[in-house]
């Protein structure tokens, strides 16, 4: 994954870092992270687009992440992976430094659904 060609795959979510938005530090850093097959792509939404970085997210391979938050000075990051994965990552220094480290790992438990009629 470059970060500059249009025949990416899709993207399934976007979360807007609106915290780094409100502080100045940033200038033209990355403001915008989509997920794209797996892959956070960290976007400015000012001057001509740009892929400033990229990591991959999910536990496993040919997973794709559907969940993005973020606490409220985007300082931490919160992604949930296809397989049931759950991650915080410590991103207060991503697009800085490029540094980015998982805080906690979590992996969810499923269950198969109730069919009508039958009990637990």
């Amino acid at each position: 994954m470059d970060g500059t060609s249009s025949g990416q795959a899709p993207v399934d979510r976007l979360l807007f870092l609106q915290g780094r938005a409100q502080s100045g530090q940033w200038g033209r850093r990355p403001l915008l992270l989509s997920s794209q097959a797996g892959y956070m792509c960290w976007w400015s939404v000012t001057g001509p687009p740009h892929c400033h970085g990229w990591f991959y997210a999910p536990q496993n391979a040919g997973e794709c992440v559907l969940a993005l938050s973020s606490d409220q000075d985007d300082r931490l990051l919160l992604t949930g992976d296809t397989a049931g994965f759950l991650q915080v990552w410590d991103i207060s220094q991503f697009c800085l430094d490029n540094t980015h480290t998982v805080v906690r790992d979590l992996q969810l438990q499923t269950r198969e659904p109730l069919r009508k009629g039958t009990k637990r």
